[in-house]
């Protein structure tokens, strides 16, 4: 089983004789209930001292260099000289690649602009993505979209890098904006573009909850699961 075409792919990689009726794809179910009821805004900036009318651009997730969090701070420096009305908030924690991405954002002047919470987790969790305005994931590799569905079902826009099964996702939920891998100025202009039309953005985001709540929940999927077993 396989959640993306590139989840296909890896499985041929490692066995390129595997019978083709022996792959299914199922895109991972999601588990929409704990965000049925979500907290109020404004708490997560509140304990950060990030003023309300500053926009949040957040990843979320574990900081390993597979995640491409100095993909992301490359392109969110190329933002900051669209505009100063930014934060950066790497929420999530480290798995090898914190000290390179905090001194990346030395190197690059804007240390200042960059907050590293560490690890959150679960109703915190969703204090921060609440507080979003923007979740971002700009993974080297990924088989699906399973941090940015959440940024979706917290009713958050969300970029993804246009070339892993994360990409694949959000393209075939339409779900959010993709932009292209190591590209920082395609990243800061589909960021900057994201924040200038964001009542656009808000409708896409909320017409991708309700489709993932109502066909890609783990109560929708379930029967299409248990046929394969």
């Amino acid at each position: 089983i396989a959640e993306t075409k590139y989840g296909v792919q890896d499985y041929y990689d490692i066995e390129p004789d595997l019978p083709k009726h022996l792959m299914k794809i199922q895109p991972c179910p999601y588990d929409t209930d704990e965000f049925k009821n979500l907290p109020e805004k404004g708490i997560f900036r509140l304990l950060n001292n990030i003023l309300m009318d500053t926009k949040v651009i957040m990843f979320l997730g574990r900081v390993h260099e597979i995640k491409g969090n100095d993909i992301l701070i490359r392109g969110f420096a190329e933002l900051l000289k669209k505009r100063n009305d930014v934060i950066l908030a790497i929420v999530g924690g480290d798995d090898g690649h914190m000290d390179f991405c905090k001194q990346l954002s030395v190197d690059l002047g804007i240390e200042d602009k960059v907050k590293f919470t560490g690890f959150i987790g679960g109703e915190d969790k969703l204090k921060a993505l609440v507080d979003a305005d923007i979740v971002v994931q700009m993974s080297r590799y990924e088989q699906g979209a399973w941090a940015p569905i959440e940024g979706v079902l917290a009713g958050t826009p969300i970029v993804v890098s246009d070339h892993t099964g994360s990409g694949e996702d959000i393209r075939r939920l339409k779900a959010g904006y993709t932009a292209e891998f190591g590209n920082d100025q395609d990243l800061a202009d589909k960021l900057d573009y994201v924040l200038n039309n964001y009542d656009d953005a808000l409708r896409l985001t909320q017409t991708a909850a309700q489709l993932i709540d109502d066909k890609y929940s783990m109560n929708a999927c379930i029967n299409d699961i248990t046929d394969i077993y």
